[in-house]
């Protein structure tokens, strides 16, 4: 998120080349330092098996056509879907869920989607709460906070 990391050169040469930039917001990117556990871990040791292996056989300095040889073998036993969903489902970030149906149980209405087999459902907010419009200036701010804090004080909230 540095301006320094995102120069127009440097973008312009990411776009000529199909490279599709990611940008964190600052103080973000803690969340991802388990993909250096998670991913990038299991790469380093794979990689380490690879010397080890060429060690064995009587190789000589790993240079680097013997690493293009075997980095595509390495790459598809380190990121397998499961290994990378296991590693977003720790840091907390909930994959995409492209089959989210409504439903209407016991007159409510509620958002639900299927995880094998088994629907999980979230309940949609109060009519009440679902009318309430975001507010843009102060003076709706103030208004809405003495709203909430006389329904807290008369408890009908």
């Amino acid at each position: 998120s540095y301006t320094s990391h995102l120069t127009h050169e440097f973008v312009t040469y990411a776009y000529n080349n199909q490279i599709l930039l990611y940008a964190f917001l600052p103080y973000t990117t803690h969340f991802i330092q388990l993909l250096d556990i998670g991913c990038f871990q299991p790469l380093k040791t794979y990689y380490g098996q690879e010397l080890n292996l060429n060690a064995y056989i009587g190789g000589k300095a790993f240079i680097k056509a013997d690493f293009l040889a075997v980095v595509n073998n390495i790459r598809r036993r380190t990121f397998t879907p499961k290994n990378c969903k296991g590693v977003f489902k720790r840091i907390g970030i909930i994959l995409y869920k492209p089959k989210v149906r409504h439903y209407k149980q016991q007159d409510k209405k509620i958002s639900a989607w299927q995880k094998d087999n088994q629907i999980l459902c979230t309940p949609l907010p109060p009519p009440e709460l679902a009318e309430w419009k975001t507010l843009l200036t102060i003076r709706s701010l103030r208004r809405g906070l003495n709203i909430l804090n006389a329904k807290m004080d008369n408890k009908t909230c």
